[in-house]
């Protein structure tokens, strides 16, 4: 084999959270820059390295040591894609050429060595597996189910799969959730400019994932009327031909999340950075209220943008050989 290279997008849910864990549950999703990367060159056994601002780590199979995070979606991609099943504990083998994979996740992480929140451990599952296919000469185009399982056990079985799913594909789209997520491309020019700003807390999204499960037990009722209005958001919003009506949906999608929030003790009310004035529109993402977006649907932000604010430049590509 020779040396090759790939990029992955980063990656966010603009519209549906919560929503996206249930079948059928639909969410608006980007990608984003900037761009994971994945190095792969000949060896003579199997090594898995990672780098990021202020860290690193180093893993192989074959050294007998607990596997990394990126080492268990190795492992379970490996799996999959050769189709060996556990084969009563195996853990790897030699059906695909031995390499050296190099995982580059610097840009998704601040000068502080913060994670941005664009999804890196995504944007790593989806490379991963890219890179095992093509060390198998096949084509990776159909195998983004085997990416979402990968990642889905390297979290400990959950996860909707709407973050490995738009950095594999790009671009901006239906996200469809369920044992098997599916992803429908929509018209990006759409969207206004954006913009990621910290909120007030950190959230733990296991916590907040599993307060809404709580609330969908002991409320079904509710639980199911939240899921059909947010899918019906969430249409509108990627369906969307004016930035008025893209505005109107996505305000509606803000206020279930509002309501849902209250209801499972997990707020996701916020207010704009004090550099963004008059106001604007403003959105959580994600489970709670730790990281805002912001949209300049009237042209409003400023230049250069403040400090705290983070400019999204959209991807219109997912995987790229490079």
């Amino acid at each position: 084999m020779t040396s090759f290279r790939l990029t992955v997008p980063g990656n966010l849910l603009l519209a549906g959270e919560y929503a996206v864990l249930e079948e059928g549950g639909l969410g608006a999703a980007l990608a984003v820059e900037p761009r994971l990367t994945v190095t792969v060159f000949p060896a003579e056994r199997w090594e898995i390295v990672g780098r990021w601002v202020g860290g690193g780590e180093q893993w192989s199979p074959e050294d007998g040591e607990p596997p990394t995070f990126a080492g268990t979606v190795f492992l379970k991609a490996l799996e999959l894609l050769e189709n060996r099943g556990d084969e009563r504990g195996r853990r790897w083998s030699r059906l695909t050429p031995c390499a050296r994979i190099e995982i580059d996740s610097t840009p998704f992480f601040d000068a502080r060595g913060r994670k941005l929140g664009y999804g890196s451990s995504a944007a790593l599952a989806a490379g991963m597996t890219a890179a095992l296919a093509t060390l198998q000469d096949r084509e990776p185009d159909s195998l983004h189910q085997i990416a979402v399982q990968a990642h889905r056990q390297a979290q400990g079985g959950r996860g909707s799969g709407y973050d490995v799913t738009v950095s594999w594909f790009g671009g901006f789209g239906l996200f469809t959730g369920g044992q098997e997520p599916r992803w429908d491309p929509a018209d990006a020019q759409i969207l206004p400019r954006l913009a990621l700003f910290s909120g007030p807390e950190a959230v733990r999204t296991v916590a907040s994932i599993s307060l809404y499960r709580q609330w969908k037990t002991s409320e079904p009722g509710s639980a199911g009327d939240f899921l059909d209005a947010s899918n019906a958001a969430v249409r509108a919003l990627v369906s969307s031909r004016t930035p008025s009506t893209l505005r109107e949906s996505w305000e509606y999608s803000r206020a279930l999340g509002l309501t849902l929030g209250r209801a499972i003790g997990s707020e996701a009310d916020l207010d704009p950075p004090k550099g963004l004035r008059p106001k604007v529109f403003v959105k959580a993402l994600g489970a709670g209220n730790e990281t805002g977006l912001a949209a300049d649907f009237d042209g409003v932000f400023p230049s250069p943008l403040p400090e705290e604010l983070n400019q999204l430049v959209p991807s219109p590509e997912g995987l790229r050989w490079e």
